[in-house]
């Protein structure tokens, strides 16, 4: 066997020792040390030292097909491994170089291409394909009962189609899926393109939206996806290995120059990965490269969302939401109305209104009003140019529009025993020039185009 470190391409040997052993198993870790279990012995590597153990098989009948090929491994938070056959379900467990069966299962209740996930004392398998069938169901494995249950979805749950192979990552008492593969036929796979999450606490499956279709890792064996932190796995596909970061929701990619990915057999220990090649029946190839070190090579990070995707429930109470908000924004704002309206004496097209006070007005004495509205202070010769004088000379607009504003403050004087219609027309001369008259309107007095447009104002 050789142990070397690898820089794609470059190794260098740190580590040489060989062994006529038969064929391997398993290539794992036990805690912070490489393990590698064969058809009758086991292999610790501690650091830089060696420990061969034979290994002990209390029921051989049926132990031949137990190997990676056919077995998944699940890890608990403390890192023992759980060996889990991936069209049965049979779980086995190693303790003291023994393989140890957990269950009581007598029907097939895990399927190839399944996710494995263990959760607080539990073993959880997430879709997978066998018996010529698609699953979407997520069943538990119990230690304490030792058998598989199937688990009840809530009713509010989004209701995934079957699949298999998808990339999953834990984080907490999430599961994040990405895509996965339904098959229709033999020669007929149906690729999904969605991105979900199932909730342990709930007990309920969430749609996040749906990924971009130009993406290639829609279908990865299981087997391949591996963890490296909280919010990022690692999967290997033919020649290019994805870095995906379920935080940020985008992705990374490296194209592999050599047989990187070739290698079925890989190990993440702490912050190092080890990969295994077999030369030859008796000879062994371990590599390691930094977690770091592996990163480095990647590329820019790419989104993989297409859109967020939005529930049923969701937009139903976004909609209540909305109209329990526009209800109370209306109410809110005629509420204020009726303030308003006895606050200001209104300018409502020809009528000046007050309470129960209202005043009729000529169109030519509508524009002056609505003039000297946003005028603080207006030149006589400034109201000539409205358009209701327009027809009107020069000569004669002197009179008339005089004439005018005298008809306006007749009007206004005749209500003025109202104490609360409190508006003047007052005449002035300019600071600048004494010779120029200047008009203007006191009192509070506003233009009012109706509640609706002063709702939405």
């Amino acid at each position: 066997m050789v142990i070397s470190h690898s820089s794609f391409g470059q190794d260098s040997t740190t580590n040489q020792t060989r062994f006529g052993i038969d064929s391997l198993r398993f290539f794992t870790s036990k805690q912070s040390n490489l393990q590698l279990i064969f058809n009758k012995s086991v292999l610790n590597i501690f650091k830089d030292s060696l420990n061969l153990n034979k290994l002990k098989i209390k029921e051989p009948k049926g132990f031949d097909d137990i190997n990676s090929k056919n077995y998944s491994i699940v890890k608990d938070l403390n890192g023992v491994n759980f060996f889990l056959r991936s069209n049965v379900g049979e779980v086995f467990f190693f303790e003291n170089d023994s393989l140890i069966r957990k269950d009581f299962s007598q029907n097939s209740k895990a399927f190839y291409g399944t996710n494995l996930v263990y959760h607080q004392n539990s073993i959880f398998s997430f879709f997978g394909y066998g018996f010529f069938e698609n699953r979407n169901s997520v069943i538990q494995f119990d230690f304490e009962t030792r058998e598989w249950n199937k688990i009840i979805l809530k009713k509010d749950s989004y209701r995934p189609k079957a699949r298999w192979n998808s990339i999953y990552h834990k984080k907490g008492d999430k599961v994040y899926f990405l895509g996965g593969t339904t098959q229709i036929g033999p020669d007929f796979p149906i690729h999904n393109f969605d991105m979900m999450t199932y909730d342990f606490t709930d007990q309920k499956f969430s749609k996040i939206g749906d990924i971009k279709n130009n993406i290639t890792f829609f279908n990865t064996d299981p087997k391949y996806i591996f963890r490296i932190d909280d919010s990022k796995s690692l999967f290997f596909k033919k020649h290019v290995t994805y870095l995906v970061d379920f935080e940020l929701l985008n992705y990374r990619t490296f194209t592999v120059f050599n047989n990187f990915n070739s290698y079925p057999n890989k190990v993440i220990i702490k912050d190092t990965l080890y990969y295994l090649n077999t030369l030859n029946k008796d000879e062994f190839d371990i590599k390691y490269i930094a977690i770091t070190d592996l990163l480095n090579n990647f590329s820019e990070p790419k989104e993989f969302l297409e859109e967020v995707y939005i529930s049923k429930k969701i937009k139903i109470y976004s909609s209540l939401l909305l109209c329990i908000t526009l209800i109370l924004f209306i109410s809110i704002r005629l509420f204020r109305l009726r303030k308003f309206k006895n606050r200001y004496i209104l300018k409502q097209d020809r009528y000046l209104t007050h309470k129960k006070t209202i005043l009729t007005l000529t169109h030519e004495e509508s524009q002056i009003i609505n003039f000297l509205i946003t005028k603080q202070r207006t030149q006589l010769h400034q109201l000539f140019e409205l358009d209701a004088f327009r027809e009107y000379s020069k000569s004669y607009l002197k009179i008339h529009v005089s004439k005018v504003i005298d008809q306006i403050k007749k009007k206004i004087e005749n209500d003025y025993d109202n104490s609360d219609f409190d508006l003047k027309i007052i005449y002035g001369k300019s600071k600048y020039d004494k010779r120029i008259k200047e008009i203007s309107l006191k009192g509070e007095i506003k233009i009012y185009n109706g509640w609706l447009r002063y709702i939405l104002s």
